[in-house]
């Protein structure tokens, strides 16, 4: 697994991959045996996650990009390219990054919604039955 983390290139060559790429394959090096994801999802993640802070001026370190501050800010404005589920995806992996990295803290409260879709209800008493 570690050969195709050290070889990890992404598509289209961007120019910040020069300056994020190693602290990148670093931090999911570090998390990989930790973490049910497959190296590549947290790769795609990280990536986007870096190379957006990149664009924001922010130093390359994981300690940055993996601040919930920034994880939130690149969810709310950093991917307005992929879908929803996409950007909950994200979110979900970086937050676990996150916490076997850092520590999971939130010092600045509750995560932004992504939808105000409704809860699921409860089984009613004759789906209940059914099952």
């Amino acid at each position: 697994m570690s050969q195709r983390i050290d070889s990890y290139r992404p598509a289209g060559s961007p120019a910040g991959w020069s300056r994020v790429g190693d602290e990148v394959r670093r931090v999911v090096r570090l998390a990989d045996p930790l973490l049910p994801y497959k190296a590549r999802e947290l790769l795609t993640a990280l990536t986007q996650l870096a190379l957006f802070c990149d664009g924001e001026g922010l130093p390359a370190k994981a300690e940055v990009w993996l601040s919930r501050e920034a994880i939130e800010r690149f969810i709310a404005v950093g991917c307005p390219q992929v879908g929803e589920s996409t950007r909950g995806n994200y979110r979900t992996r970086l937050l676990r990054l996150r916490e076997v990295v850092l520590g999971g803290e939130c010092r600045t409260g509750k995560p932004a919604k992504l939808s105000a879709s409704v809860a699921n209800s409860p089984y009613s008493r004759t789906e209940l039955a059914d099952l």
